[in-house]
């Protein structure tokens, strides 16, 4: 299940647990809501995921500001909703 939501000055996007092309969607759905110029975190726990994940946002044309591969499966991306 995702979750979705303001985390101190940021936009949180957790599609942990789900593979592709589920993540898409619920990242797309979710953008929407976000305001132009926010940080978006996107987390996930599956690497495939993680790779189709960025390359969807540089599709979009969003600004992404970091990425990280963690320990244990975890992936987050940090992106400013550009569009």
């Amino acid at each position: 299940m995702s979750s979705a939501g303001n985390v101190g000055n940021a936009y949180e996007i957790n599609v942990s647990g789900m593979s592709c092309p589920t993540p898409l969607n619920i990242v797309a759905r979710e953008l929407v809501k976000v305001p132009v110029g926010s940080r978006v975190i996107i987390k996930t726990d599956d690497y495939v995921c993680y790779m189709m994940l960025l390359r969807f946002l540089k599709i979009l044309g969003e600004s992404i500001e970091r990425n990280e591969e963690g320990e244990g499966n975890t992936y987050i991306i940090v992106a400013v909703r550009a569009i």
